[in-house]
């Protein structure tokens, strides 16, 4: 039971190792160089002694230009004639028998309430006083006396108003019609045409141990096949 909950720890624990770890390529074989955290968390690289053999197998690299034609699909279009319908809308006139509510101006006359000054009648005391032997004599007596006074007044002035009437009367009244049309319309449509074209591609060459050449050919000219492609 135990070796069996190994197992299964080691076989879980071992795509993560493998994400943990960087690779190295050394002769052709995969070696994984393990990772040491540091206490800060900085990550160091154990490199294995086979690493430092990897750049002993190269060699100077020749890169020699090369032109030539190739082929193509170039994206060209064409225009086709189709026909489309389209819908036109149209008014038409009618008459018919209708109900109509009309107000008509008419005149009137219009009540107006405006303020008027008005001249007020009233009585009021007036006392005299006299002197005797015995005293002071006051007397009352009334004196007429008149006060402005505002007052509303209501007078009749020319207006204008409506009269609401109902009536049966015959009108003319739109209404719309929809016919189609067959209408020419052009249609864009994407088509390819092969053609040739010129490139310039270049070749590497391995020098190995002789040092590299700088004669070499530029390879077969095919501009002037394709010019004007």
């Amino acid at each position: 039971m135990k070796r069996s909950s190994l197992t299964y720890a080691l076989t879980w624990a071992s795509p993560m190792l493998l994400l943990l770890c960087p690779a190295v390529l050394v002769a052709g074989e995969l070696v994984v160089a393990p990772v040491v955290s540091l206490r800060h968390g900085t990550k160091v690289e154990i490199h294995r002694p086979q690493s430092a053999q990897q750049c002993t197998h190269e060699t100077c690299i020749s890169r020699t230009a090369v032109h030539e034609c190739v082929h193509g699909k170039k994206l060209v279009y064409a225009t086709d004639k189709r026909c489309e319908y389209v819908t036109v809308a149209e008014t038409h006139y009618r008459f018919k028998k209708r109900l109509i509510t009309k107000k008509i101006p008419a005149d009137y006359c219009k009540t107006v309430c405006k303020d008027e000054d008005t001249t007020r009648c009233h009585m009021t005391e007036k006392w005299d006083s006299s002197g005797g032997t015995c005293g002071q004599v006051h007397c009352k007596s009334c004196v007429p006396k008149s006060e402005k006074v505002a007052c509303k007044k209501s007078s009749c002035e020319p207006g204008k108003t409506y009269i609401k009437v109902h009536y049966w009367t015959c009108v003319k009244e739109p209404y719309t019609v929809y016919r189609q049309i067959r209408r020419p319309i052009c249609v864009k449509k994407p088509r390819y045409e092969h053609v040739e074209v010129p490139i310039t591609r270049y070749v590497c060459d391995h020098c190995n141990q002789g040092g590299c050449n700088g004669g070499c050919g530029n390879g077969p000219d095919c501009v002037a096949g394709c010019a004007g492609q």
